[in-house]
């Protein structure tokens, strides 16, 4: 691990290489080098080894539950309050880095994760083109001098009324004491660690959902302004019904995003 200064911020850098085979000391010994030793801007790249999600970062996809190596390598990005920039910037997106010609897929097994409260600093990460290499090269961008408006977590209780979030942080809090609950660390570092896994997962998702009413948002309004392109030169009442229903459905989202934004101002205000 690097630790440094760069346009006075403090930044740690660690790069990896995980073993082929299923090691489970080894992202534990990363863990705490980091949970020990990280100053500032926690930077965290190379190849893992492993995927995170293995329908979408592996073709072809993987079905049923996590193996150990998924597994794991999630408890310490979620443990660490880590987060993956490209991941979060292309939520549903499809795209590997590495090639394997013995079993003839793709995998997204090399990937840079940035300390979650520092993930506005990152202004952009792209996945490159295999070329000499059976690798594609990772490039991260950063802005160490943007100035983050919100200091402050808070978290995002509407998350709760999702169940299929709620089952997910269930998964993420089961699968972290299935881990660390071995009777060898102190039940208030337990617990604080715990905490620490569901505030980043709840960022994850949090950050997940809002890219993808966002999509969803512009795909609506394409589909408005199609359909209101065609009523104009038809004036069909077929389409003017699909156009209504169109902007129902957008009213609806819109109207999502809003009482959040209003659930915000309100829990801001009474904590000033």
């Amino acid at each position: 691990m690097v630790i440094g200064r760069s346009e006075g911020e403090e930044v740690s850098i660690l790069n990896l290489y995980a073993p082929n085979e299923y090691d489970e000391n080894f992202f534990k010994d990363i863990a705490n080098t980091i949970a020990e030793n990280a100053k500032g801007i926690i930077i965290v790249g190379g190849d893992f080894n492993a995927v995170q999600d293995g329908k979408l970062d592996r073709t072809p996809s993987e079905v049923g539950p996590q193996n150990r190596k998924t597994k794991t390598l999630n408890n310490m990005i979620t443990e660490l309050g880590l987060g993956d920039p490209w991941r979060d910037n292309n939520p549903s997106r499809r795209d590997f880095t590495f090639f394997s010609n013995v079993h003839n897929s793709y995998s997204r097994i090399d990937f840079f994760c940035v300390s979650q409260q520092h993930m506005y600093k990152v202004s952009d990460c792209q996945i490159g083109t295999i070329t000499l290499s059976d690798h594609a090269p990772v490039i991260l961008h950063l802005d160490l001098n943007k100035e983050n408006v919100f200091k402050y977590w808070r978290a995002n209780v509407s998350l709760f009324t999702n169940t299929e979030v709620v089952q997910e942080l269930k998964q993420t809090l089961i699968d972290y004491l299935e881990i660390n609950d071995n009777g060898e660390v102190d039940p208030p570092i337990l617990w604080s660690g715990a905490k620490a896994v569901i505030r980043g997962k709840m960022i994850q998702i949090s950050s997940r959902l809002k890219k993808q009413h966002l999509e969803e948002q512009i795909k609506i309004e394409n589909k408005i302004k199609l359909l209101e392109i065609e009523h104009k030169n038809s004036g069909s009442n077929n389409i003017l019904i699909k156009l209504k229903e169109a902007r129902k459905e957008l009213d609806k989202t819109l109207t999502y995003r809003v009482e959040g934004a209003l659930r915000f101002t309100r829990q801001k205000y009474y904590e000033m």
